[in-house]
C-alpha cells in the first residue's frame, strides 16, 4: 500500500481510513500519460492507495464488479477488522463531504 496521508489528522487513526482502488483491466492500455495522470492523482490524494494499478490482479477487480457490484459510481465500503463487507454503500452512513478529502470519486 502507498501511503499519502492520514485522512483525516483530527481524527484518531482507529476510527477508519480510506482506500483507493483504481479500477483498472490489464487490457487497458498504459502509456506515459496515463502514469502521470494516476501517479498525480495519487500524490493529491489524502487516501490510501495501491502503487500502482498494475499490481492489482484481474481477479480483484473481476470481484469487486461481481460481489461488491461496481460499475462506474464510486463505492464506500465498510470493512470490520476481520475484513469482512458490514456494508457496500455506505456513504449516506458518513456525514462528511468527499470534495474536502481530495478523493477522486466526483
Amino acid at each position: 500500500m502507498y501511503t499519502v496521508k492520514q485522512v483525516e489528522p483530527t481524527l484518531p487513526k482507529s476510527q477508519f481510513e480510506i482506500v483507493w482502488i483504481p479500477a483498472v483491466y490489464k487490457s487497458t492500455p498504459w502509456n506515459a500519460e496515463k502514469q502521470r495522470q494516476f501517479e498525480t492523482l495519487q500524490m493529491e490524494m489524502s487516501c490510501y492507495s495501491v502503487y500502482h494499478p498494475s499490481q492489482l490482479d484481474s481477479v480483484v477487480i473481476i470481484y469487486i464488479k461481481e460481489v461488491w457490484h461496481f460499475t462506474k459510481k464510486p463505492l464506500l465500503v465498510v470493512l470490520d477488522p476481520q475484513g469482512e463487507v458490514v456494508n457496500l454503500s455506505a456513504f449516506h452512513i458518513y456525514d462528511m463531504d468527499l470534495a474536502n478529502y481530495r478523493i477522486p470519486f466526483h
